[in-house]
């Protein structure tokens, strides 16, 4: 599961926190080690690096609430904005995420491949373009397809829950 470094990385700069190979590497085992737990959970029904990341995710709020708590661990730009965020995010918000997850699920594989890509790993159209061996047009047709079925999935979600 070599998704789970690549994931954290990602979502670990995204969150302005700055982590060490080896606390990538700590944090990849706590989040296999949960997915081994949670595997008999897994039903197929997205592709195993879509289920994989919410338990990124919440291993590195984890992990970011730990720096917050070590003196001199994090710069105080970095605290802010991570209290910022906290602050900001109610449940609400926290149950748009799996929503939001869930619904990329149930995208057909080449739209939910693409706009992965795009949201999670911040790649270019053509870059994903090359990584998926497709054309850029390709790309950015999958792409506004799968945001059009995700805003039309999460809206039918909410007006479930507003109805």
């Amino acid at each position: 599961m070599n998704c789970i470094p690549r994931i954290l990385q990602s979502r670990s700069q995204r969150f302005g926190l700055r982590l060490g190979a080896d606390e990538i590497d700590d944090a990849s085992q706590q989040v296999f080690a949960l997915v081994w737990q949670k595997l008999p959970e897994y039903r197929g029904e997205a592709s195993l690096e879509t289920w994989v990341f919410p338990f990124c995710s919440l291993t590195l709020m984890g992990l970011a609430k730990r720096h917050r708590r070590s003196p001199g661990q994090m710069d105080e730009a970095q605290e802010s904005l991570l209290e910022e965020r906290d602050n900001s995010r109610g449940v609400g918000e926290q149950l748009d995420d799996v929503h939001l997850h869930a619904a990329l699920a149930r995208l057909p594989a080449e739209e939910r491949a693409v706009v992965q890509l795009k949201q999670f790993d911040e790649l270019t159209f053509e870059e994903i373009a090359a990584r998926l061996s497709i054309s850029a047009n390709t790309a950015k047709s999958r792409y506004y397809r799968g945001l059009v079925a995700l805003r039309e999935s999460l809206s039918r979600l909410k007006g479930g829950f507003e109805g």
